[in-house]
């Protein structure tokens, strides 16, 4: 049963995570009965441009799975860092007092496939995962299992800190039975501690009798979609032996949406469905899905809520691709366990000759569809070439660090990721050119903007002559076009 009150103190391990429970508030909305997760996925306009970054799929059959069994008292650690990925483990914490610590910073990395065995009973009563993503950065952690979940008190599944700053995608990931959140990603949306108000998306995941919340989100640019949250009985406690489950709690004063999602809370442990907390300046969208308190639970919302066609005939089926068990997420049939993008310099669509030198993370190679001339060559993860009237085709893992063109005119292009900055010069005439940027998510002017300056949601058209134009931007490059000629373009495939 639920031991809880409307003021609740509850101190985690580390002092960025206490929290304060706010005063519960019905605020209950209807909405249209729609059919269940039903995505509406959004296009936008595709931008012509000379060098295409596409993303590319593909199948691969049963993968082998490592298995590590940490012993009792004894501690796991694993570090990813920019570029890295951790995929096809299945660690066994089912000895008392084994520890997992697994810590991913920088940007470009990526954790999958991976399980979780045993009821969770660390040294510590931390946060299994704890990820973040550098600013500009984008990252993945997906395919995993942790549905054995942990011991009364302070462990969490995941835990996103104030110093997430990127973007990081949680995809397909089953989380049950946590005591202090199964997914805690808002801290960077915390202000007074600096937070980095990195975002945090949610697909595609399943949540079921975690104390706290199943997903908690605080961010701009946050979102849960396709995602399901169930409570039907007793959560462990959390450090302070009290039980409150909310099924998505959104915190810490940022926008988030909640989009064909399937949340049931029908156990006196549940507490609202959807709770955003009043005191800041939040917002809790929730858009065709399907919400219901029953069974004890308080109720469907409190706070901050928007709703728009929501009905209350939740279906708790986990979502496809949902690992059931640690076996099954390791050995991840039919999931990709590299992500290979494409890069195509394209120099078809103008007679001025330029060459390009481009540098990745990861690993560069030329395609098999595309395999070049002796004017191009590769070597470590750096690829170098030129093209006129010609395509050159790369694929590529990783993100891009670098990337020059200079063209014979005298104009050039330069992106560096280290201090997140795209440049752009006009010839050496002095000519007067038009140009557009585009990235996936915000970029704005160093310096004072020009008359001819526009800048909208991700893209800037400009003007530029000898001197050049300087913009940071986040989210990786997409367009540049330069006198409606393509010579920058990034098509998601």
């Amino acid at each position: 049963m639920r031991r809880t009150d409307t003021s609740i103190g509850e101190t985690d391990a580390e002092i960025e995570r206490t929290e304060t429970d706010g005063t519960r508030e019905t605020s209950e909305r209807g909405g249209r009965l729609l059919g269940r997760r039903r995505y509406l996925r959004l296009s936008g306009a595709a931008i012509a441009s000379a060098a295409t970054l596409a993303a590319t799929s593909g199948s691969a059959a049963a993968a082998s799975c490592e298995r590590v069994v940490v012993e009792a008292g004894e501690t796991e650690r694993r570090t990813i860092k920019s570029g890295e990925t951790l995929s096809n483990v299945l660690f066994d914490v089912s000895a008392d007092g084994a520890t997992l610590e697994v810590n991913a910073t920088g940007s470009e990395w990526a954790i999958r496939n991976v399980g979780v065995l045993g009821t969770y009973n660390g040294a510590d009563p931390d946060s299994v995962f704890r990820l973040e993503v550098e600013a500009g950065g984008t990252s993945v952690f997906e395919n995993v299992y942790l549905g054995d979940g942990a011991v009364d008190d302070g462990y969490s599944g995941v835990f996103v800190p104030t110093e997430h700053a990127g973007t990081l995608t949680i995809r397909r990931c089953n989380v049950q039975e946590w005591p202090d959140n199964g997914v805690y990603a808002s801290a960077p949306g915390r202000e007074e501690r600096n937070g980095q108000g990195g975002a945090v998306q949610i697909e595609d995941s399943y949540a079921q009798n975690n104390n706290k919340d199943g997903f908690r989100l605080g961010t701009d640019g946050s979102y849960v979609r396709g995602s399901v949250v169930y409570v039907n009985g007793d959560v462990p406690d959390s450090n302070a032996g009290l039980e409150n489950a909310r099924g998505i709690w959104v915190k810490e004063g940022g926008t988030v949406d909640i989009e064909n999602c399937d949340i049931l809370l029908a156990d006196p442990d549940g507490s609202y469905c959807v709770w955003e907390d009043k005191d800041r300046d939040g917002l809790a969208r929730v858009i065709d899905s399907q919400v219901m308190a029953r069974d004890g639970a308080e109720g469907r919302f409190v706070g901050n809520v928007e709703t728009t066609d929501v009905g209350d005939d939740p279906d708790v089926t986990p979502p496809d691709g949902v690992p059931m068990s640690a076996e099954e997420a390791c050995t991840a049939e039919g999931t990709d366990t590299t992500d290979w993008k494409e890069l195509t310099f394209d120099g078809l669509g103008t007679d001025i000759p330029f060459a390009y030198s481009v540098s990745v993370t990861g690993d560069i190679e030329k395609a098999e569809s595309n395999p070049g001339d002796n004017a191009d060559s590769v070597a470590g993860n750096t690829a170098t070439g030129g093209a006129r009237l010609k395509q050159d085709v790369y694929r590529y893992t990783g993100s891009i660090t670098t990337l020059e063109i200079d063209f014979q005119n005298g104009q050039t292009v330069s992106l560096d990721r280290s201090d997140s900055r795209v440049s752009i010069t006009g010839p050496s005439n002095g000519r007067t050119t038009q140009y557009t940027i585009a990235v996936a998510e915000d970029i704005t002017k160093v310096g004072p903007e020009n008359p001819g300056d526009e800048i909208d949601r991700g893209r800037v058209a400009g003007v530029v002559s000898t001197a050049g134009d300087t913009y940071r931007y986040s989210g990786g490059l997409e367009a540049i076009d330069i006198d409606g000629v393509s010579m920058v373009r990034v098509t998601p495939t």
